[in-house]
């Protein structure tokens, strides 16, 4: 640990993901972006964050599912925009429903999802940090590192990555990520190793287990 201006700087894995002042974000595991013709997209990905999450509710990490709310009846000009940018059309009546809250696109994967009083973070964008209570809900908790995981890489776990380093230390889970665009996957990657910290789910969960053993 680094000591500067009276704050304190982690310099090891140990010291940034301490249980004590770390959160879990689970970033999107929801049918929509995760199932597709019955079957689950990335199941390795999916598996082991499962035990990641398992890992984390045993040694008394908390815990938080983002829940991306998509209704483009209520989005900005610009965000529509982008939307008919990302599914290629020409009009708005022609994106396609997605993500709309209550619908089975909405809902979590089966097995995911809160346990308990593990709070739901509806997102209306792409950052799981602005215009929801995320923020609150990680200060009044006092975390300093939030652990990143989720779906998809080059969207909404680079956006609230993105974030989350304004104010947290923020910690992406390298093998817990996924997008179907593997070369926006990479790239993304390679920029967020740039702005927060990158390690993969078994380092991650060993320091936590090691911390709770002592």
């Amino acid at each position: 640990m680094i000591e500067y201006c009276g704050k304190q700087i982690p310099q090891t894995l140990p010291e940034l993901v301490k249980p004590s002042h770390t959160a879990l974000l689970v970033v999107d595991i929801q049918n929509e972006f995760c199932v597709k013709d019955g079957r689950i997209i990335f199941p390795e990905i999916l598996s082991r964050l499962k035990d990641l999450v398992g890992v984390a509710r045993q040694c008394d990490v908390m815990v938080l599912h983002m829940q991306d709310t998509i209704d483009y009846r209520h989005d900005s000009a610009p965000r529509i925009r982008n939307y008919m940018r990302t599914h290629n059309v020409d009009d708005p009546h022609k994106l396609p429903i997605r993500a709309v809250d209550g619908t089975w696109g909405h809902k979590f994967v089966d097995g995911f999802g809160p346990v308990g009083h593990e709070p739901i973070i509806k997102k209306y964008t792409s950052s799981a940090f602005k215009g929801t209570s995320l923020d609150m809900f990680l200060r009044n908790a006092g975390i300093k590192t939030t652990v990143i995981a989720g779906v998809v890489t080059h969207g909404c776990v680079w956006s609230t990555a993105r974030d989350a380093s304004y104010d947290y230390f923020a910690v992406v889970v390298s093998d817990c990520v996924a997008s179907q665009k593997e070369e926006l996957h990479e790239a993304s990657l390679r920029w967020m190793k740039l702005t927060s910290d990158v390690a993969d789910s078994e380092d991650i969960a060993r320091v936590w287990r090691e911390a709770t053993d002592n």
